[in-house]
């Protein structure tokens, strides 16, 4: 009898833990299928607080539509009017084209070397754009940026560039004037090859003509100028 009730026990107690061991092994297995996606709302949840981050609610819809304050410097406005042209943009503001082609090196219109080139001294290139600010007032100037190659080569020459209709525009810094416009010399001493730019702030219109004009130069095997880009925007935004 006694040993009868010892081996009742002992299949107690092994059904027992095997129920236990099973209970644990349910356990585990649920917990370790839910703790990715637990882990997962934790995280965003820590990143929520850490950034004070939230959803949008309806009310924010109203706040965006509210003006925006005064810039903490005066005349410091954003500019929605900036505009880069090249590739396909910056062939639709040509005006008037006496010879200048627009040349392809790469295979990209966005590699920095196309742009409308030049090869004969005395032609013109005439580009219409607009230079209207948003913001500021109408006697403000407007800044044209012109980007054009330069490099040590010897067929490289010189263009001029001046407004010739709807604005008047004079170059920053010290640049050589010549009755033709200001000068943008492609070929530099130092053997370097890249892009340089000169800047004319010219008066607000929504017709601004501005001509580019191939110089010839007798010192130079060739007369190869080309423009790569012609940025306009506000005062200080490029």
């Amino acid at each position: 009898s006694s040993s009868s009730s010892s081996s009742s026990s002992t299949s107690s107690s092994r059904s027992s833990s095997a129920a236990s061991l099973r209970a644990s092994s349910s356990t585990t297995t649920t917990s370790s299928s839910r703790t990715p996606a637990l882990a997962r709302r934790a995280s965003v949840g820590s990143i929520v607080r850490s950034t004070g981050r939230r959803r949008l609610l309806a009310s924010d819809a109203t706040e965006c539509t509210l003006a925006l304050p005064p810039p903490a410097f005066p005349g410091n406005w954003g500019s929605d009017n900036s505009k880069c042209y090249q590739s396909t943009s910056f062939q639709n503001i040509v005006k008037r084209n006496g010879g200048w082609e627009y040349t392809l090196p790469g295979s990209s219109h966005q590699d920095p070397a196309a742009g409308w080139t030049a090869f004969l001294p005395g032609i013109t290139l005439d580009l219409e754009v607009d230079t209207r600010l948003e913001e500021a007032g109408s006697k403000a100037k407007a800044p044209v940026v012109l980007l054009y190659m330069h490099a040590t080569a010897e067929h490289m020459g010189k263009a001029a560039v001046t407004c010739i209709d709807g604005c008047v525009c004079q170059a920053t810094g010290t640049v050589e004037k010549v009755p033709s416009g200001y000068v943008m010399n492609g070929r530099v001493a130092k053997p370097v090859s890249g892009i340089a730019q000169i800047t004319l702030m010219a008066s607000q219109s929504s017709n601004c003509v501005i001509r580019l004009t191939n110089l010839e130069q007798a010192d130079s095997v060739g007369n190869k100028f080309k423009l790569t880009s012609v940025i306009v925007g506000e005062q200080g935004s490029i």
